[in-house]
């Protein structure tokens, strides 16, 4: 994944490490539609002239869909296997939470609490939030 925003999503994609012994003829990139389960069906926009490849909504993605890709290669003896899936949240990516405070009279030694202001929902729900706790001296 190169980037992604609610315009447009950019795939960059790597060739195998392994050609099987022979130059690679062309490339297939393939996405479902969105959906859990949904079949893979080829992204026809992809010709595998370049590595890096752009879509959005002229190419039938909607906003707020997670899409899930898969890549293959194909030498004269015939077509690799799929890549690893990649999952991709089409929309704007979810902003940082505001208004972060710790309540020092429920803290300890291992322990913090503390607070935000829930983050607005744009094109992507927000699905849950990441809290780090480093180790001070």
């Amino acid at each position: 994944m190169r980037s992604v925003s609610d315009t447009a999503l950019i795939l960059e994609l790597y060739p195998p490490l392994d050609s099987g012994g022979s130059e690679i003829t062309t490339y297939e990139l393939y996405r479902d539609q969105g959906d859990l389960n949904t079949a893979f069906t080829p992204v026809t926009s992809f010709t595998g002239a370049s590595m890096i490849h752009s879509m959005g909504t002229a190419d039938g993605l909607v906003l707020g869909k997670i899409y899930t890709f898969e890549f293959r290669a194909k030498n004269i003896i015939g077509y690799s296997p799929f890549s690893e899936v990649l999952r991709v949240g089409f929309g704007k990516r979810v902003l940082a939470p505001t208004t972060v405070t710790a309540d020092l009279t429920l803290t300890g030694p291992n322990y913090i609490t503390i607070t935000w202001n829930q983050v607005p929902d744009d094109n992507l729900a927000t699905r849950g939030y990441i809290v780090e706790m480093l180790r001070g001296n």
